[in-house]
Order: structure tokens, then sequence, then C-alpha cells
């Protein structure tokens, strides 16, 4: 009994063994690319090859590289001090050893010298030795990436041991196509191509020329020249610097700074904008930065090559944030004053400025860079003389500061009701809002050719809104879930009907985004979507006539359910019905063009449910033969449902002008699985006007068209004076 069960437990072990190493087997491994030096016959320039060679014997000797490029990996420079090597791009030879094979092939394809060996046993010894040296072979990222190669070639007498001749040089290439091949294509190139420079200085050499800048620039010789334009008329990208300009303060605007390159005058040889926090390229020499909103700050800097520069700040920097009693932004305008240094009193610095507001999602408050002095905030207008509604704040060189005033929006008088310069922490501004909450009342005017092609009909409503949002911001990163459900409720005076209750309009949507790539520059606005929305109402509607009609109901399958008689009014839609659903999942990517302004595009696969029960639309006026009687007919809307390929445009835009905001949506869906393959679109259009604090004027336009619904496209336009209190 015990060796049965020995016997089962080694049956078992191995079983194990073998699962596990079936499992081990799948594990796919990461392939490695290996790449080799290859010379490439009749890429020769013909002018530098010899009739008749010098009779000296030459040995190329290894290469010599540092310890960070002598290895398999490829190199790869982030910038001047940082280096990575790629695990799975690797040379399949050493470059000590690829190298030398090359130039061993060009130089005997010149015919310069008797033999070139590579350390082959000879009849005869060498007469001289070509050391090579290779300092850089590397690819430099940034926006323009580009292969660079700095080498030396050291032609030394093999009796004597001196140099006799020495040729120094780096050159790069500009990466335009991204692949590894094109990569070490350029390397190849570069290595034959300083090659060809040396076997030039060669033949100027042992011909009795001066090898020197003067004598080369002064020659007739057209080797001469050649050298002279490859070694000291062209310029290196390598040798340019780099300049930073970056603030304390963290912000997500986009602030820009104007940079002058300058002369030994100091005359402006060039002009450019550059963005503050992105290190700019720039060719060695003296410069200026001005920076600034009134570009008031003037700050002389030196680029050295291979070398960043980083700007000290000679500034201060203030956030101002304008808020109620319960920390919600208040959006109002202000002016910035700067203290007079050659009298008393302020001057006007800038006037008309505006703080951001409660429900301007995704607008990030202005960050100040202002010379070292003393301000002052006014509220409202006016001068800083009238000595109300205002707060000073002091800036020193250096300085990031966050002034926060706390106002009662809705005071008759003085609206400021206390101010200071506080630490995020202190008052929560470094924290976002979860939950975002308002009520609107709205006065409308509108029209709509929506029952009718040919006659639209205009309404006049007094509405309320009740919109609320949830954003989880970085919360639950990678993930991003919002939410938003807007409620409208008011009444409506339409040209051919009495007053109502309208519009009666729920909706909620709801969006989940997973963004996988964050951390990676460019495709950190790149994310998986997944979202529902849902569109109905909550109380039924009826339609009232302006004089009694006959009504003949008919459902959606064609059969006539019910004839009325006589009916002022008719209820044309119960309680949640029509129920609309949109679904929708796939890829998402959002295009920022700026703190304020950005356009998110999403392609997936969506599904559509409209639930239509006891939903009834106007078709018809009929009359009955046998009695003479007229009836309206009123047909039931089917249910529906499709799904397809969706496309979506998000644009917004806010505070343009500093008073103007849009919001745009176009979604479409292309149907599959039917035979006319139909699309449905929906267009939805927001602009508003900031009045005054919590006035807006607001416009809506939005566009709809399916042609299984209606042959044309459907509009709705409305145009409404909104007065918002949010919580």
């Amino acid at each position: 009994m015990h060796k049965i069960k020995s016997m089962c437990f080694i049956i078992g072990c191995l079983a194990l063994v073998i699962m596990l190493s079936g499992c081990l087997q799948k594990v796919e491994k990461t392939p490695v690319n290996y790449y080799v030096l290859e010379y490439q016959p009749g890429s020769e320039k013909p002018e530098l090859r010899r009739a008749n060679n010098t009779g000296k014997n030459l040995e190329v000797l290894d290469t010599v590289l540092p310890r960070t490029y002598d290895r398999n990996q490829i190199v790869v420079k982030e910038n001047f001090y940082k280096v990575k090597f790629l695990q799975t791009d690797v040379w399949a030879t050493r470059l000590r050893d690829a190298i030398p094979n090359l130039v061993v092939q060009r130089v005997k394809a010149y015919n310069i010298f008797g033999t070139v060996s590579r350390g082959e046993i000879l009849d005869k010894e060498p007469h001289y030795f070509l050391e090579t040296t290779v300092y850089n072979i590397e690819k430099i990222e940034g926006a323009e990436p580009r292969a660079y190669l700095k080498m030396e070639f050291v032609l030394r007498d093999s009796t004597s041991e001196r140099i006799v001749l020495s040729h120094k040089n780096e050159r790069s290439v500009e990466l335009i196509d991204p692949s590894m091949i094109y990569l070490v294509q350029a390397f190849n190139d570069m290595i034959m191509e300083e090659t060809d420079l040396f076997a030039a200085k060669c033949n100027l050499y042992f011909s009795g020329h001066k090898i020197d800048e003067k004598s080369l620039a002064t020659s007739a010789s057209p080797m001469a020249r050649y050298v002279y334009e490859e070694m000291f008329a062209s310029e290196t990208v390598n040798d340019y610097g780099e300049l930073m300009v970056i603030t304390k303060t963290q912000t997500e605007e986009e602030l820009r700074y104007t940079i002058e390159e300058l002369d030994s005058l100091n005359s402006v040889i060039s002009t450019d904008e550059l963005v503050m926090g992105v290190p700019a390229l720039l060719r060695p020499g003296r410069y200026r930065v001005i920076i600034g909103e009134m570009e008031d700050l003037i700050i002389p800097v030196q680029i050295l090559p291979r070398q960043r520069t980083v700007v000290k700040p000679n500034w201060g920097e203030l956030k101002i944030v304008i808020m109620d009693e319960s920390k919600s932004r208040v959006r109002m305008g202000y002016d910035l004053w700067k203290k007079d240094a050659e009298g008393e009193g302020y001057k006007i610095y800038s006037g008309g400025m505006v703080s951001m507001g409660e429900d301007e999602v995704g607008a990030v408050d202005k960050l100040w860079i202002l010379p070292p002095g003393s301000y002052l905030v006014k509220l409202g207008g006016g001068s800083w003389s009238d000595l109300k509604d205002f707060a000073t704040v002091a800036l020193a060189e250096g300085d990031k500061k966050t002034l926060t005033m706390i106002v009662d929006p809705a005071a008759e008088g003085n609206v400021l009701i206390g101010a200071g310069v506080f630490a995020d922490e202190d008052i929560g501004l470094g924290s976002k809002r979860i939950h975002r909450g308002a009520i609107h009342g709205n006065i409308s005017l509108s029209s709509n050719n929506n029952v009718d092609k040919k006659k639209p009909t205009s309404s006049v409503s007094l509405a309320g809104q009740f919109d609320n949002s949830i954003d989880t911001h970085e919360l639950i990163k990678p993930f991003h879930f919002t939410t938003r459900s807007i409620y409208d409720l008011g009444l409506n005076k339409t040209s051919n009907q009495d007053l109502i209750f309208s519009p009666d309009d729920y909706s909620l949507k709801s969006v989940l985004m997973l963004y996988p790539m964050e951390k990676k520059k460019f495709l950190r606005n790149f994310a998986f979507y997944g979202r529902m929305n849902i569109n109905t109402h909550f109380f039924d509607e009826t339609t009232y006539f302006s004089e009694n009609k006959n009504i003949i109901l008919q459902n959606a399958e064609g059969d006539i359910c019910s004839t009325l008689l006589d009916q002022p009014d008719l209820k044309t839609k119960i309680a949640f019905y029509p129920l609309r659903l949109k679904e929708g999942t796939g890829l998402t990517y959002q295009i920022n063009f700026s703190p304020r302004a950005w356009t998110s595009l999403r392609v997936g696969y969506g599904w559509l449910q409209d639930y239509n029960t006891s939903s009834y639309v106007f078709d018809k006026t009929i009359v009955d033969t046998q009695t003479g009687l007229s009836y309206d007919r009123y047909i039931e809307e089917p249910n529906s449902s499709s799904k397809g390929i969706e496309s979506t445009i998000i644009f917004s835009a806010l505070n343009l002008l500093k008073f103007v905001s849009i919001n745009s949506t176009l979604d479409v869906l292309f149907r599959m699985g039917v035979p006319d393959h139909t699309y449905r679109l929906e267009n939805e259009n927001r602009i508003s006007f900031k009045l005054f604090r919590n006035i807006s004027l607001d416009v809506k336009f939005n566009t709809f068209y399916d042609e299984a619904e209606k042959p044309w496209m459907v509009y709705d336009y409305t145009t409404f004076l909104r007065l918002s209190l949010f919580y």
C-alpha cells in the first residue's frame, strides 16, 4: 500500500512537471533583432581613387571605443547626460571589429596604399598603422531624432611611431524614418563618409599639400575644396545646446515666451516663440529671453554646446482665485494694478481679466508671470483709489503665491468678504471636486421643423434645469469616470397650442475611460472607453387642440386600436416613453490645443435602442367616405434597435475672448446588419456668452438625421437668457 502511494506521488509530481514545462514553453519572449555594418560596393567617390598607389603598406588596427559604446546594445541618448541601451536591438558583431573591416575595404578601393591589411601575416612589415577611435555612435532622441557619429583617424609611422596625419570629425543625420534599419544604415553611411574624408586627406598629404583650414580654403584643388566644405563649412546639430525656462508653480496652462538671438553688437539676428517647460534646441551663442504678460522681463542667456541652460527666474508667480464662502469658484472680472516705483499709488498693469467659474470644467487658473513688486487686485472695475473690493500682494524674485479672494456674488454693495495668500492645502485649493451641481433658469424663444419641413413652429418658454455631474479626475487612475445628469422642466406656449408643461426631458451620459499609457508623452491622451446614454421624460405628454377633433389611434403593427370622437386633447406620450438608450465601446484620443480648448475623437462599436410604448405621432388627416367625418390619424412609433460602427467628435473651448464658451458634439452611427446600411447623425452645439456673474446668453443648435425616421434633416434651435446658481 505504501509503495502504491509512493508511485502515485511520483506520477503526480511528473505530471505537474510536464504541465509546468508546457506552460513555460508557451511564454513568449521578446525577439532580439541583430544588425550588421556592411560595405556597399559602388558607393565610392571616383575622384578620390589614385591612378598609382604610394607603394606603402598599411595595417588597420581594432577600433577603440569608450565602455559606453563598446557593447552589443545600440545606444540611445535621451539628453546630453542620459543614455539607455536597447535590449532587443543589438549589434551582431562587436563594433571594434566591424568598423575597421569597413575602413579596410574603403581604403583599398581608393588605391592609396600598396597593401591594406587587418593584422594578416604579410611578406613585408607595414609602413603605417591606422588607428581609429569612435567617441560617439548613438541615436539622439528629441523633437527631431538624429543619428550621431564622432570619430577619429590617426595615421602613424610604424618605425618612429610618429603621427603623420590625423582626422577627427563629427556628423549627424536626421532620422526621417523612425525604423531601426534606417538608423543602422545612417551609421554605416556616416562611417564611410568619414573614411572618404580621411582618404582625401591621405591623398593630399602624399601629394605634399598642406591640410590646415587656411590652405584648404584657398586651394584650387577639387579634393582640397571637398575636405574644406565637409570639415569647416557645415554645422553639426549636436553642437547645439538646450534652453529650459520653467515655472515653480505647477500649471497645465501653456505659457509662451520670446527668444531673441543676438550677434556680437547685441543686434537681433532671429526671433522665435517657445513654450515654457519644453526644452528648446539652439545654436551656441548669446540670447535674451523675453517673458511675462507685458513682455517686461528680459533675461540674457548664454547657450553652450552640448549643455542645458536653465533660466534662473527673476520674476514672481501669482495665481488669483475668487470663490464664495462655500469654496465654489466664482467667475468675476478684475483688474491688476502695480505699485508705482517712482511715486505714490498704483498704475494699471492689466485690465478686463476674468476669473475661472465653477462650471468651467477643464479650464485652469491663469498663472501670472510678473516683475517683482507690489500688486493690487481690484474687483468689479473702477480705480484702485476707490479703496473697496481690493487686495494687495507683494512678489519678490522666485516667489510663487496664490491670492484667494472670498466674495459674496449677490451682494449689492461691496462683494469682497476677505482675502489673503494661502497655501493650497490650507483652504482645499489643491483638492478637486468630484461632484458639481447647478440650477439654471431659462427664458427662451425657439423654432423647429420637426413636424413639418416647410412649416416650422415657434414657442416661448420659462424653464428650469437641474445639472449634476460626477468626475473622478485622478482618484482611480488609470481609470477616469464621468457622468452627467440633466433634467429640464418648464412651461411652454407655442404658436398653435395652449400653455403646457414643457420641456420635460431627462438625460444621463456616463463614460468610463482607461488610460493604459498615461506616462508616455505622445500616447498619454489615448484611452479605451465605454459609454452609456439614457434619454427619457417623467410625465405624460398631452397635445391640446384649438378645436375638438376626431382621432384614430393606430399601433406599431398597423392595426387600429382606438377611435375617439370630438376630443379636445390627446395623450401622445406616457411617462418614461420614448426611452432611448445608447451604448458604445472603443478607442478615443484627446487633442489639447490649449488648457482651455480641446477635441476628443472616438471610434468604436455602438448600440442603439428606442422604446416607444404608447408614443404616438401625427400621420395625416383622413376622411371617412361613408360618414363624411374627418379623422386625425396618430401612429404609434415602433420599437427599434440597431448596432454598428460609431464615430464621435467632441470639441470644447472655454473662455474664448474671456466671455465665450463653445461645446459641440457630432455623433454618427453607421448601421450594420441592415440592407440599406443607413446611418444616424446627431449634432449638439451650445455657445454661451457670459454677461455678468451668473447670467449668460446661451444659443443651442441641434441637428438630427435618420432616414429610417424622417427623410429630412431635423433641427432644433433655441436662444435663452440663463441665470445659474452653483452648489
